[in-house]
């Protein structure tokens, strides 16, 4: 297996320079309805539910896409769809993932998996604007598997600006790198070693990609930006591929940027990070 496979995924589909079956949203494979009790979910709500997923799952699908493809390239045609699916499956943590955006966006509406499934499969198995929207999340999954980033057209908001951009970009990046840094020093006192084979440095990467997204989360509220209709991952994306097409500064400015975050990863991944740039990086 190529050595940089796992190393290789932006934040946002952007790097200048297996479909839902395996997770918690298979009822959008359209199984077929079991025997439940009666569900309290109208259609509206469970419209509203399946729309929410849907944005949020747009901005996984980003992320997934462009590591999807990256990986493609790489191991070309060497290895089986099924193995390559699981490999893009894994260095994305994709299950995990899927699983975080259903538990927040249940709660967001006060119900949970159990009683949306069986509102689905009762009531509106057959019901064409539910399928509508189920079998768009299913397609926008299913490609970015084969590397197809989503089509996103809805404006800017006016603050998105390419300062903001670079600005944001930053904070993100400074943030993630402590937490990646956080969690390798603290894998490393069990014994962790880089080992693309060894389970524990996958367990390792997962928690790190987790943790990294939260932080992400974190700087998106900061600045508000899940008041859009597009997610905030989304949102940035869209800025990113505006201001590169507008403008040679920007794209060398975020290509700065993103070279020095992705060099001190690797810095940190094979413990090469100097003591003096360690406490810069824990003291941000």
């Amino acid at each position: 297996m190529p050595a940089n496979w796992l190393s290789i995924k932006p934040l946002f589909g952007i790097s200048l320079g297996v479909g839902l079956g395996i997770v918690g949203l298979s009822f959008l494979l359209r199984e077929k309805p079991k025997h439940t009790h009666e569900t309290s979910v109208s259609k509206t709500l469970l419209l509203s539910i399946l729309k929410e997923l849907n944005r949020e799952m747009t901005a996984l699908a980003i992320s997934l896409a462009t590591t999807a493809a990256q990986i493609r390239e790489v191991l070309s045609s060497n290895y089986s769809e099924k193995i390559i699916t699981e490999m893009i499956e894994k260095s994305t943590s994709f299950s995990k993932q899927v699983e975080s955006i259903e538990k927040r966006v249940y709660e967001r509406f006060n119900t949970n998996k159990k009683v949306v499934e069986k509102a689905y499969k009762k009531d509106f198995y057959n019901d064409s604007d539910v399928q509508d929207i189920c079998m768009k999340t299913k397609i926008m999954i299913d490609d970015a598997f084969k590397g197809i980033i989503p089509i996103i057209g809805n404006p800017l908001p006016d603050f998105v600006t390419s300062e903001f951009v670079l600005s944001i970009m930053r904070e993100i990046y400074n943030k993630t790198t402590k937490t990646t840094l956080t969690l390798i020093k603290e894998a490393k006192v069990k014994g962790f070693s880089v080992n693309f084979s060894n389970k524990s440095f996958v367990e390792v990467t997962q928690e790190i990609e987790i943790r990294t997204e939260l932080d992400k989360r974190e700087i998106f509220e900061k600045y508000r930006l899940f008041n859009y209709e597009d997610s905030p991952s989304c949102i940035i994306h869209n800025a990113i591929k505006k201001y590169s097409r507008k403008s040679k500064e920007f794209r060398r400015e975020l290509s700065k940027i993103e070279n020095a975050y992705h060099s001190v990863i690797q810095q940190i991944m094979h413990d090469q990070v100097s003591r003096d740039e360690e406490m810069r990086i824990l003291n941000r």
